[in-house]
């Protein structure tokens, strides 16, 4: 298997990168907005109580798949804590959750499977075979298709979730990373060995364009000005150069670089479309972009390693998923804070988070 800097198996080569720009003192932390140093209170709880009846959203759960335990973590988000944990494939990585909450879908990279999970009964319920290293499943708007970027096969494999069977097998190009589907719109695939972007059209289910990003990009979000497109644009995460391209897909073309932390890798938007959030693995922060703007105008210090962002559906919560320590960082957003930390399995890599 190729190795390279955007891949999870060359993320351990970077642990020894600078800390986070931030400076920690006993009980306290930097926080950087706007070119402002705050001053917060950190510790095993944060800012806010979980455990208080306004502290988070009710009916919200975010789930995440831990890699080291071949497990995923729910955890509750009115309480702040883990309420259950679903056995799944080996390895488990990239996740998705169905929009109409019903859903959550994992790659199981080491053993080339999908694992489907009944937010009901938080319950594995269906185990799919797809191409080889699966690395990302992401579900198209209207829940029905699932999206899997095979990692070690250079493909994308579509599952019709009724049946739980692949219906189509796409290439693509080398490495594929993760899987964006756009509402009422294309199906993108980053490809970390090539730093482009596969266009998939979902009408045909063949690749129609490459588009030009930066360097090993990983995942990518919708948000920023909806003018000539009701979805935005697309933001993409490169690992490799410590930038976000951001590309519109009415041309299909880069059209802004904004430099972010070091070695970013998730990202995620807020619902609203307004802003970014970006983990960098390399520097434990979050850089925060302005979509409007297109420039960083926060960096919050979160744990070691982050790799997997999501933004609840209220835009109150951001889910922060660290690799280095085995936790989920919590943001709030209004204000921009620490809420707290969770433990969760080992090696957390992705996040997502249902209404259900």
């Amino acid at each position: 298997m190729n190795v390279l800097p955007g891949s999870r198996a060359h993320r351990a080569r970077r642990s020894s990168l600078p800390a986070a720009m931030s400076h920690t003192g006993t009980g306290s932390r930097w926080l950087w907005i706007r070119g402002v140093a705050v001053v917060v209170a950190v510790g095993t709880v944060g800012l806010l109580s979980p455990h208080s009846g306004s502290a988070y959203p009710g009916r919200i759960a975010a789930y995440v798949s831990n890699t080291g335990s071949g497990s995923v973590s729910v955890i509750d988000t009115r309480l702040g804590e883990v309420r259950a944990t679903v056995r799944v494939g080996s390895g488990p990585i990239g996740i998705g959750a169905a929009p109409d909450g019903r859903r959550v879908y994992v790659a199981n990279e080491q053993d080339d499977t999908v694992t489907a999970i009944d937010t009901a009964t938080l319950r594995a319920v269906a185990t799919v075979p797809v191409g080889e290293q699966p690395f990302d499943a992401e579900v198209s708007p209207d829940s029905a298709l699932v999206y899997v970027a095979n990692w070690g096969s250079n493909s994308v494999s579509v599952i019709d979730a009724a049946s739980g069977q692949v219906v189509f097998t796409i290439p693509v190009g080398l490495l594929p990373h993760s899987v964006l589907a756009v509402p009422d719109g294309m199906v993108y695939v980053t490809n970390n060995g090539l730093g482009t972007v596969t266009v998939i059209d979902p009408a045909t289910m063949q690749a129609v364009g490459t588009i030009p990003v930066g360097t090993y990009p990983a995942q990518m979000a919708l948000a920023g000005p909806t003018t000539g497109c009701p979805c935005g644009n697309l933001y993409v995460a490169n690992t490799g150069d410590d930038t976000v391209s951001v590309v519109s897909p009415v041309s299909n073309l880069p059209v802004a670089t904004i430099p972010v932390g070091s070695a970013p890798q998730g990202i995620a938007a807020s619902p609203d479309g307004a802003l970014v959030y970006v983990a960098n693995t390399g520097d434990d922060t979050v850089s925060v972009i302005d979509a409007t703007g297109n420039q960083v105008i926060a960096t919050v210090p979160v744990g070691s390693r982050p790799t997997g962002v999501a933004v609840s559906p209220d835009d109150s919560r951001v889910y922060v998923t660290n690799e280095g320590d085995d936790t989920v960082s919590v943001l709030a957003t209004d204000p921009l804070a620490l809420l707290d930390v969770v433990p969760v399995g080992r090696t957390p890599e992705g996040v997502a988070v249902t209404p259900r």
